[in-house]
């Protein structure tokens, strides 16, 4: 059972560290690709967690 709960709790750590981003009301997002063929600003996206 301790297992799991390290196991859970090190996906939700790793879950929060990686890149999401949080627009708030009233502002625009840019996605950034940093990797691949299609490098620079991808998109212009709208409120909402990305």
């Amino acid at each position: 059972m301790k297992k799991i709960i390290c196991a859970v709790l090190l996906s939700f750590a790793a879950f929060v560290i990686t890149g999401c981003a949080r627009v708030e009301p009233g502002n625009v997002g840019i996605k950034v690709n940093k990797l691949g063929d299609d490098k620079g600003v991808g998109e212009v996206v709208g409120v909402g967690r990305y």
